[in-house]
């Protein structure tokens, strides 16, 4: 999240602190003319799901043991520990032996799970050390499981179940895939069951008591336990109140004109891995998940027209996609298409001769692979091509970094203006740290240390690789000791110089446009000042020629400037328009 930096290098702890930042940077954005990606990171659109009572895996109806599902249950992370779980606590009665049963298989052979069950009181606060945490073995059959969970206290009025493929440790590193079916949960007709018990050679959890009177209920206390659920019967709720509220202040209020839209249920990616989308547990590709996301989609649109937001959002769900991934988007963009029409698709690329505007509605492309050809046919059927800097390009083409060219920010826009691009993009603005290449533990202070480093896909900790001096930084922390001084900072963000001349930039593009919009107006008796007024929005050759080749000197930008300025009061007289600010679209991105 956007936010995230703010907060760690801030040392801010409580809500009251986190939200005097995140006003002050959404201020700062607002005072340099740039939208950031989330401005709703702290008022989402709220969400209520009933008829599901499983979370974190997916309903399987291909491999199952018995009835129409199974639950998979998948952890591909080393550094987590991925879990499924009940959606609410489970109710049971304090003071009785209860044993859970059920039945699991594997993806691989041997695979280790754990099962885990806590206990809550009345208050539905955890009962510390009444954890029952066991871990089992699965193999690629259908096998049969039990947890004898012992006499549960008398301060026990419910139960949380957790799911776990993998071993479960303190880093995460475990991996796999199980899926599970039938869990039963019973009580035995022995209240005085013994509390402990034993791992068992056949991979089952068994009581130590050897008392063969225990016998369990027939009651299964667990009515969700076969996974069993009926897509008809799932009820999607979603407040807008927060969201609303958030957008009529930074929309009305401080102009921001997009903003990247969250939707829950989308996969994602990039060229280095992807996943597919999963809502409530249903894998995109399967009936119950169209019929999911349909519902869910229908309200977002809705509620975006109904209050005058629509076209203000984008759907930025996969970055930079290799050529085996548009299949892949094209299929998720045309059900964003079918579902809800309006909403804007989006989609950044590098990779040349794909074309999927059909069904997306912005493409943005790395400002050293723009394909004019593309942007035209874009531009004449009412659609959006905007670039991006990142990383990537260096010198000669214009850049974002800190040692080259401080215009460079300022050309980019009068380049957009040239090209009929309509906005661009920074993947970051307070990217000041990368985890792999900073000591464990350490933070990068970006004042003394200019170099932004490479951080994720599949990067070895400690490995250090260049992406570019100020790369992904534009704003900044208070400079200090961050790694000792352990004071709360909670002043105003602190602009770039580049992001300066970045406003520089958008307010020349300002003028252009009002020159368009005087042009349109203008009387046709102001014909001759009409002609010269065209002329000078053609930007000439000596100004840019192209994504490589433009004017370094601020002063030939100045006196060009000027030229527009007076060609503006020239036309203005005659029609009396004030001047109303057309800004492009401009976003800013923290990467997770």
């Amino acid at each position: 999240m956007l936010f995230r930096s703010v907060v760690k290098y801030n040392n801010l702890t409580t809500e009251a602190e986190k939200q005097k930042a995140f006003d002050l940077h959404m201020k700062a954005f607002s005072d340099y003319k740039v939208s950031p990606y989330s401005p709703f990171e702290r008022t989402p659109i709220h969400e209520t799901v009933t008829g599901v009572d499983w979370k974190g895996g997916f309903f399987d109806s291909k491999e199952k043991h018995s009835g129409k599902y199974a639950y998979m249950v998948v952890d591909k992370s080393y550094t987590e520990n991925t879990e499924a779980s009940l959606r609410n606590l489970q109710p049971v009665q304090g003071g009785k032996a209860h044993n859970l049963q059920w039945w699991a298989k594997s993806k691989d052979a041997d695979q280790p799970f754990v099962i885990g069950v806590e206990c809550y009181d009345k208050n539905d606060s955890l009962i510390w050390f009444e954890n029952r945490y066991e871990e089992f073995r699965a193999s690629n059959e259908w096998k049969s499981y039990s947890l004898p969970l012992g006499n549960l206290t008398p301060e026990t009025a419910s139960i949380m179940i957790r799911l776990y493929p993998s071993k479960r440790t303190a880093i995460g590193e475990g991996h796999g895939t199980v899926w599970f079916d039938d869990f039963v949960l019973s009580t035995t007709d022995k209240g005085e069951a013994a509390k402990a018990w034993t791992q068992g050679d056949n991979g089952v959890a068994s009581s130590d008591n050897s008392d063969t009177s225990n016998k369990e209920t027939s009651e299964n206390l667990l009515a969700c336990g076969g996974f069993e659920v009926d897509v008809n019967k799932i009820d999607i709720q979603l407040d807008f109140t927060d969201f609303n509220k958030a957008a009529k202040k930074y929309f009305d209020g401080y102009g921001f004109n997009g903003h990247r839209l969250q939707l829950k249920g989308l996969g994602g990616g990039t060229y280095f891995s992807s996943e597919g989308g999963v809502f409530e547990g249903f894998a995109q590709g399967t009936e119950e998940y169209d019929r999911l996301m349909e519902r869910y989609l229908k309200q977002i649109e809705a509620n975006l027209v109904a209050t005058g937001m629509i076209g203000k959002e984008y759907i930025y769900w996969f970055d930079e996609p290799n050529e085996s991934n548009y299949p892949f988007i094209y299929e998720t963009h045309k059900m964003l298409k079918k579902h809800a029409p309006k909403l804007t698709t989006f989609l950044t690329e590098h990779i040349a001769g794909q074309d999927i505007s059909d069904v997306t509605d912005i493409s943005c492309t790395i400002w050293h692979k723009l394909d004019h050809e593309k942007a035209k046919k874009m531009h004449e059927k009412g659609q959006e091509y905007w670039s991006y800097l990142c990383c990537w390009p260096k010198s000669p083409w214009i850049s974002e970094f800190i040692d080259h060219d401080a215009v460079n920010f300022r050309m980019w826009i009068w380049a957009s203006y040239v090209h009929h691009l309509k906005g661009i993009l920074i993947w970051e603005s307070t990217y000041w740290n990368s985890p792999e290449a900073s000591p464990i533990g350490k933070l990068q202070n970006p004042w003394q240390e200019a170099m932004s480093w490479v951080t994720g896909y599949g990067w070895v900790q400690g490995k250090q690789t260049v992406w570019g001096n100020g790369d992904g930084r534009m704003f900044y922390p208070e400079n200090r000791d961050v790694n000792n001084d352990k004071q709360v900072y909670n002043n105003e963000a602190v602009p770039s110089i580049r992001l300066e001349t970045l406003r520089d930039g958008i307010e020349d593009y300002e003028y252009m446009m009002k020159l368009e919009q005087l042009i349109q107006e203008a009387p046709k008796s102001k014909a001759s000042q009409v002609a010269k007024a065209k002329k000078l929005l053609s930007i000439p050759k000596s100004i840019y020629t192209d994504e490589q080749t433009y004017n370094k000197d601020p002063q030939a930008i100045l006196q060009y400037r000027k030229k527009l300025a007076e060609a503006i009061l020239s036309l203005q007289k005659y029609i009396g328009l004030s001047f109303n600010k057309q800004a492009i679209s401009l976003l800013y991105h923290k990467e997770d």
